[in-house]
């Protein structure tokens, strides 16, 4: 009974060896024929033939991973139809808010007409004949300084983000747009709101009785307060001298100050010198308060105009700074937020 058994399982083997796939043919040879100690080492042998082909072998796909901390470039500022539609946005945006500067400077727009007492001494104060900072001096001296600054900080940002040399000229044309971009756009807001005030107001500067030269026969001082007389001086210049309140130029100094002492704090500058930072915003301050006072010593704005201008100037340039420009005291170096035109 036994041999028949093993008289029929070759047969059976056989028979079935024909017909079973070359896989399962192998593993039945190996393990009919091979000892365990073959079988181990034809094993071992067929799975370190396949690591080395696999290992051999090169990958189909390359893929690239951006390290950690950095960002990829910023896209090129007019390389699509959105980013022009966005630039034209930028623009209208500070045409609409230059607007009513604009109607001020072309004479459009009068100031109100406000009187005086004749014994006020506050607007007695003689026209000085030469200034010690011209009007269009301070906003020049504004510009340039803040032009170098963010000109260099951002090229500084640039140079240490590991990017070609096409991208390193895309992306700082875009850093430098957009900083450039939303600080023009808060001069001008504030200098329309300065425009505002000042036309809404009416308030007399120190030096107006020297300029307006109010005809005496036009008005009697026995009234406490003078509402109707005439002006016989230069009426460009009494013109100008009702905008008293509040200073623009203390207005715009102190936004340009301000605005460049919160950017080397948000772009960490001076970090290998502890006192350079500090050193360099507090001369952007006193340069502020300078120019804002220059304009009392001038007669042209009273103390309470200059202080005005200088909270006026700081609020804007916080606004701006946080919520336009989008900087932050803990703004890493390498890792600029991404510009938008």
């Amino acid at each position: 009974m036994r041999r028949g058994r093993e008289g029929r399982w070759p047969l059976l083997r056989s028979d079935l060896r024909g017909s079973l796939p070359p896989v399962m043919e192998l593993n039945q040879k190996v393990s009919t024929e091979g000892s365990p100690k073959t079988w181990t080492s034809q094993r071992s042998a067929r799975f370190t033939n396949s690591d080395v082909t696999l290992a051999s072998a090169p990958p189909p796909h390359t893929v690239k991973a951006v390290g950690r901390g950095r960002e990829p470039p910023p896209p090129p500022l007019l390389s699509s139809r959105t980013s022009k539609v966005l630039v034209a946005l930028d623009v209208f945006c500070v045409i609409l808010v230059s607007t009513p500067t604009l109607l001020v400077e072309k004479g459009l727009v009068a100031p109100h007409f406000q009187g005086f007492f004749c014994n006020d001494t506050s607007i007695k104060y003689p026209q000085v004949s030469h200034y010690i900072m011209e009007d269009s001096a301070i906003t020049t001296i504004g510009f340039l300084i803040f032009i170098f600054m963010i000109s260099l900080g951002e090229m500084i940002l640039v140079w240490s983000l590991p990017l070609g040399s096409q991208a390193m000229v895309t992306t700082y044309v875009t850093l430098v747009y957009k900083q450039l971009g939303t600080f023009i756009f808060g001069a001008m807001a504030s200098s329309s709101l300065t425009s505002i005030a000042q036309m809404t107001t009416g308030h007399l500067r120190p030096h107006f009785l020297a300029v307006c030269l109010p005809d005496p026969t036009t008005f009697s001082c026995e009234s406490s307060y003078i509402a109707n007389y005439t002006c016989t001086g230069n009426p460009s210049d009494v013109l100008e001298a009702r905008k008293s309140f509040y200073s623009k130029q203390a207005s715009f100094g102190m936004y340009c100050m301000v605005y460049l002492a919160l950017y080397m704090q948000a772009r960490h500058w001076g970090t290998m010198n502890r006192l350079l930072r500090p050193t360099i915003q507090c001369f952007f301050l006193l340069l502020a308060l300078f120019l804002g006072y220059s304009q009392t010593q001038n007669h042209r704005h009273h103390p309470l105009d200059t202080v005005t201008g200088f909270l006026q100037g700081a609020v804007m340039a916080l606004w701006v700074a946080f919520y336009i420009a989008g900087l932050s005291t803990s703004q890493a170096t390498s890792k600029p937020s991404s510009p938008r035109g």
